[in-house]
């Protein structure tokens, strides 16, 4: 047994580290307690610490700090939305806006842009579709250009986001429309992240295409995007083009155009056959499927 001294040391060594935060970084203290409350159930007490967390540091100084009240609205924000409070979660994500939506920091930015896509599915979900494209266009408009590549990515995303809510509502060219757009806004854009939601952009785009009957205009644009990425390093974006030429079979396949169908799914194999990934395996394993139906075996 430890000496009452020796104790003490222990008791000192193992509190530092939470003493040292609390004396650099008295926000991230009050939001891990939040989040502990949170997940023990406490959600009121989680609530309470939220609030004390905004109330004491959302226009603190250093950004290290701010930070953690942004993600207290956010926090508390997810609570409502859990509860089935869309109308109350609708108001605290737009005090993150209004709150910290000219905070240059990174971190800030990157929780502000968060509270605009959780406010857009929130009005979605209460029917209030036009407020809807408003929000997700307003976070386009302004985190597009964005210095950083994330939130650039992000921005895609939230246009991405508004051609999934005009499939649902079956309005398919609307979709197409939103797809092309983010191949206009953003198809130059060099960073990984970005041309990834780029590249899924255009698939979904001639995808739709496909499934409107416009084979020929489908055909092309799953062969552009093969040329774009079929040779890429970034295995993801070798995917995008793999699933692409698939669905290029598909669509000669549609046309009655069988033998250049299967040429095509030769060339799935040789190319992406080596490739080590699940998304790939499930494409080889559904190029096979489709070679099969076209042969008749």
């Amino acid at each position: 047994m430890f000496k009452s001294g020796r104790l003490a040391f222990f008791a000192v060594l193992l509190l530092a580290p939470a003493m040292t935060a609390f004396a650099d970084n008295p926000g991230q203290v009050l939001y891990d307690q939040a989040q502990l409350a949170r997940r023990q159930g406490h959600e009121q007490r989680a609530v309470a610490l939220y609030d004390q967390l905004v109330a004491g540091y959302a226009h603190a100084p250093d950004w290290r700090v701010r930070q953690w009240a942004v993600k207290a609205l956010l926090g508390k924000g997810g609570i409502n939305a859990r509860r089935g409070r869309f109308n109350q979660a609708i108001l605290i994500y737009e005090a993150v806006d209004s709150i910290f939506g000219n905070d240059p920091a990174l971190e800030v930015r990157k929780a502000v842009f968060a509270a605009k896509l959780a406010r857009a599915d929130m009005l979605g979900r209460v029917g209030r579709r036009a407020e809807q494209y408003a929000v997700l266009d307003q976070a386009i408009d302004r985190y597009g250009s964005d210095s950083n590549a994330g939130i650039r990515s992000w921005a895609v995303e939230a246009l991405n986001t508004e051609a999934l809510i005009d499939l649902r509502a079956k309005r398919l060219w609307d979709a197409i429309g939103r797809y092309a757009e983010v191949e206009h806004r953003f198809g130059d854009d060099r960073q990984l992240t970005v041309r990834r939601e780029v590249a899924k952009a255009a698939y979904m785009r001639y995808s739709l295409m496909g499934r409107a009957g416009k084979l020929s205009e489908a055909i092309k644009g799953f062969d552009a995007i093969d040329r774009n990425y079929g040779s890429d390093p970034d295995e993801e974006l070798r995917e995008v083009a793999a699933q692409s030429l698939l669905n290029k079979a598909r669509s000669l396949k549609k046309k009655g155009r069988n033998k250049p169908a299967l040429v095509v799914l030769d060339d799935i194999e040789r190319r992406f056959g080596t490739l080590n990934s699940p998304g790939i395996e499930q494409i080889l394993r559904k190029t096979q499927a489709l070679r099969s139906k076209i042969l008749g075996l």
